[in-house]
């Protein structure tokens, strides 16, 4: 919200979490306005370390629970979305009933629950950074402090065939 709500800098910003057997995969990104990249990679990372202390806003887990339960039914609505779902069930050895325990799993998670894995698994400043847009940018990124900016040019597209 702060990034879009009070800054202006983005239409909005979003996290995700794909679990994998061992490992997991979290993401936060934002599509953000060039002109302020420097300024807008600055409030994410307060909102990462603020995240990453595990305080909640009032009513953020009560909204993410909500938006959650939410999701599920349409996350099954095509014979794709079931077997993608089974094969994940399969892939975790999780039962197969367990789209129907999930709403209770969601509403169980309280604000301690929450902090405690965040405190053990989001660690903000190992996250690396990846910003995409002009290299005109440089020079502010680097005056963050985040850590050592590498400049990549996007390869040239390959000719067509013909």
């Amino acid at each position: 919200m702060n990034l879009r709500e009070a800054r202006g800098y983005s239409y909005g910003a979003r996290m995700s979490l794909s679990s994998l057997k061992e490992h997991g995969l979290w993401i936060a990104s934002s599509g953000i306005k060039a002109n302020v990249t420097a300024e807008a990679v600055t409030e994410f990372e307060k909102e990462l370390v603020t995240f990453e202390s595990g305080a909640l806003r009032e009513g953020e887990l009560a909204r993410a629970k909500e938006q959650a339960l939410r999701a599920l039914p349409g996350s099954l609505e095509t014979v794709d979305a079931v077997a993608g779902r089974m094969a994940m069930l399969a892939f975790h050895g999780l039962p197969l009933d367990e789209e129907r325990r999930l709403p209770a799993k969601i509403a169980a998670v309280d604000e301690a629950e929450v902090a405690r894995v965040v405190k053990t698994w989001l660690h903000a400043a190992q996250f690396p950074v990846v910003v995409v847009g002009p290299a005109t940018n440089q020079a502010a990124l680097e005056g963050l402090g985040l850590g050592t900016v590498k400049v990549v040019s996007a390869p040239a597209p390959a000719p067509a065939s013909r």
